[in-house]
Order: C-alpha cells, then sequence, then structure tokens
C-alpha cells in the first residue's frame, strides 16, 4: 500500500508532442511548402501525436510506426492514403531529427510500400463539353472553363488574385499563378474561358478571382479515439481557434482529453462534458477571401452530378488539359512547360491515356500492324 502511494504518476508528453506538430507546421512555412500540402503533413503529425498518447516522440521505434500502419488498415485507409501518410511522418521526424528532439528517425527503418501504377483518369473531349454544358450560374460556368483551360491544380485556382488577370483581344489571355512552393508561372486561356470570366465577374476588378460566400459556424465536434499501445479507448473534443493575422484567418486545431469510455459511456455524455469543460468560439472571424479548396471540390462535384458523370475529381479536369493536347498532336515538351511540371518524366504518364494517337502512329509505322508499309 506504502509502495503505491510512494510511486511517482507517469509523465505525460501529450502537450510536448503537439507544440513540436505545431513547430513543423511552422517549419514547412518557412521552405515554402504549399498551404494544401502544410494543412495535410501537420494533421497527419497531429493524428500520430494522438495515436502514441502520453508517451514520448523521442521513444516511438519502428514497432510503435508499424503499430500506427496497421492502426490506419484498420480504417480502411487505401494504400495510397497510407503511402502518403508514412511519407509525411517520414518528413515529421527528419524534422524531429535536425531539432535534436530524436537521434534516429524511426521512419528510415520502414520501407515504402509499393504501389500499383495507376494511369490518371480523364475526361473524354464529349464528356467535357457535358460537364460545361451542366454548369448552371456564371461561376459555375468561370470555374470550369478555367480550369479546363489552363490546366491549373485546385489550389492554384483558389489562390488567382484579379491584379494577375490579364485579357487579350479575341484570344483569350494569360493568368500569373503561384503554384507548388510558391513557384509562379503563367497559364493561357481562349476566348470561351474569357466569356465566362467576364460574365461572372460583373466589373469587378479587386480581390480575388473566386471569393468565398461566407463562413459557416464552428462548434467544434467530440471524437473516440483510440490509444494504439494501450487499445484503449477515450473520448476527445476537438474545435479551431481562428487568429487574424497579416491580413489572414490563422487556424489552430485544439484538442480536450474528455475521459476514457469507461467514465464516460455516451456521446451524449462527452458532449456534456465538452461543453462544460471548453467555451468554443460559435463563428468564425468572417474576413474577405478566395474560395477553398473543398468548396470548389463541391461545386465540381455538384456540376459533374448533373452531367451524369457520376463523381469526378478536379484534378481530373488537370488530365484532360493534358491528354487532350496531345490527342490533337502537341510536343510533349510543350505540354510538359504548360502543366509546369519540373520532370518531364511526370507528363510522360499522360502519354499512355492518349490511345488512339498511339493506335494510329502503331498502324501508320509498324510493319505487321497490317496498315503500315511492308518492307521487302
Amino acid at each position: 500500500m506504502n509502495e503505491q502511494a510512494n510511486r511517482k504518476p507517469v509523465k505525460s508528453y501529450r502537450e510536448k508532442n503537439f507544440e513540436q506538430a505545431e513547430r513543423f507546421d511552422s517549419y514547412l512555412g518557412a521552405r515554402g511548402f504549399a498551404v494544401t500540402t502544410r494543412r495535410g503533413y501537420r494533421h497527419i503529425a497531429l493524428d500520430f501525436c494522438d495515436f502514441i498518447h502520453s508517451e514520448s516522440l523521442s521513444e516511438v521505434d519502428p514497432i510503435v510506426v508499424r503499430q500506427y500502419i496497421a492502426y490506419l488498415c484498420s480504417r480502411s485507409r487505401s494504400p495510397k492514403t497510407i503511402s502518403r501518410e508514412v511519407y509525411a511522418l517520414r518528413s515529421f521526424f527528419d524534422f524531429l531529427g535536425r531539432a535534436g528532439v530524436v537521434d534516429l528517425s524511426p521512419l528510415r527503418l520502414i520501407r515504402n510500400r509499393r504501389l500499383p501504377k495507376r494511369l490518371p483518369r480523364s475526361l473524354t473531349e464529349k464528356k467535357m463539353e457535358r460537364l460545361l454544358d451542366a454548369a448552371d450560374d456564371p461561376r459555375e460556368k468561370a470555374i470550369v472553363e478555367v480550369m479546363y483551360a489552363t490546366g491549373c491544380r485546385i489550389a492554384e485556382l483558389s489562390s488567382i488574385r484579379l491584379e494577375n488577370l490579364n485579357f487579350e483581344d479575341g484570344t483569350g489571355g494569360t493568368i500569373k499563378i503561384v503554384g507548388k512552393g510558391g513557384k509562379e508561372g503563367i497559364v493561357y486561356f481562349g476566348p470561351p474561358a474569357a466569356r465566362a470570366i467576364r460574365k461572372y465577374l460583373h466589373g469587378r476588378t479587386t480581390d480575388f478571382l473566386f471569393e468565398s460566400d461566407g463562413i459557416p459556424p464552428q462548434q467544434g465536434t467530440v471524437v473516440l479515439c483510440t490509444d494504439g499501445r494501450r487499445k484503449s479507448k477515450y473520448w476527445s473534443g476537438r474545435w479551431f481557434e481562428y487568429r487574424q493575422q497579416d491580413g489572414k484567418i490563422k487556424r489552430i486545431l485544439r484538442q480536450k482529453y474528455l475521459g476514457s469510455v469507461e467514465k464516460v459511456r455516451t456521446r451524449a455524455q462527452a458532449w456534456r462534458r465538452f461543453k462544460a469543460l471548453v467555451k468554443v468560439p460559435t463563428e468564425r472571424p468572417r474576413a474577405p477571401g478566395s474560395l477553398s479548396t473543398r468548396a470548389i471540390r463541391n461545386i465540381i462535384y455538384r456540376i459533374a452530378q448533373r452531367a451524369g458523370l457520376g463523381k469526378v475529381n478536379p484534378h481530373a479536369l488537370r488530365h484532360s488539359f493534358a491528354t487532350h493536347l496531345l490527342d490533337r498532336g502537341a510536343d510533349l515538351v510543350y505540354v510538359s512547360q504548360l502543366m509546369r511540371h519540373e520532370n518531364i518524366s511526370t507528363t510522360a504518364i499522360y502519354l499512355h491515356t492518349t490511345t488512339t494517337s498511339l493506335r494510329r502512329v502503331y498502324d501508320r509505322c509498324h510493319p505487321r500492324s497490317g496498315k503500315g508499309k511492308r518492307g521487302a
């Protein structure tokens, strides 16, 4: 009895782990990572810190990492998603190594999973026309026209400012965009996109090309979590705090431990405890800003449903841009520049999707195709 009374409580590193995840986010920002990449990496780092619960990041070994991967598999994550999360964790522990928190990254002892090679999905020209025709209002029409005409990424589209938009009489125009890692580039658009943009803007000349409609209330959420090392479950309250800094809204994820499922048995009880312990802001500060990538993605989904095309990812428009250029005889080098790929091998994957052009070349050139010229 006396021994139990004199035993010191186990030290928890939970808060320090979350602080390291926040520092990791700042580190990525200093290195010029894209906002979407930072958001994803930060979320993965926080999720891993939540998984190890009170253990120190310096004590994580390859066994814990494999337990985390098994935990991700149990949540029905796809192999591609798991590979991306492991890659993000490798970057997180590389950062911790530079900061002196860990001596050796346990991720360096974990092999990369081999992923099946998949060709990028693109729409045919007829399906692309159906998508364009299904756009109901001027904003929807402008979004689809600009994405297809320029081949820009969804994050690039979201960040376009009107001062970087340049119309050229009769030929469309150009847009200066900020791509991955803050790299600037020029994209081109034709007369149909120019007409759609002018109709949508209706004389507006300032701020972002696609502006947000407003920000919904934020009330927080209650999540049932699993402590991967102890195989126990507990409730966690999560919410966002918003701070206005340099004209932008900075979002910070906050978490509060609400108790184990043995003590807090139902979600309703967890909610009551959450509201008693935390005063969650009911509304996010409203400030002018660009249309979010999530909002653009939802808009594309709705248009695709109306067009009878099923679920269309916005990135499919970028794939269609490259595929249709190659189908119509564009040089791979020029398409690579229009796509703003650093390596031409990245663009080369679209050659596999241009089956019409490949068949035409094969029929014309191969001696055994049945249509080509036969040798002596």
